[in-house]
């Protein structure tokens, strides 16, 4: 977790500088948030219960219709 979030703010910081885009706070959590969730469903399962704390589904249930 602590080097996704670090990676995230790295990317955030060369963005900055080098692209001169800059995203506000609620952005940039945003943009973690889904990087977690990316990470979570590309098998990185250790992150479930990060994403149980968000309130995002595991992507495991069934839906009856």
């Amino acid at each position: 977790m602590v080097i996704l979030i670090v990676w995230m703010l790295w990317k955030e910081r060369n963005n900055r500088n080098f692209d001169r885009r800059v995203r506000s706070v609620s952005e940039a959590l945003g943009w973690i948030i889904d990087e977690i969730c990316a990470w979570f469903m590309a098998g990185y399962h250790r992150l479930e219960p990060v994403m149980s704390a968000l309130g995002r589904s595991s992507g495991r249930e069934l839906i009856a219709m």
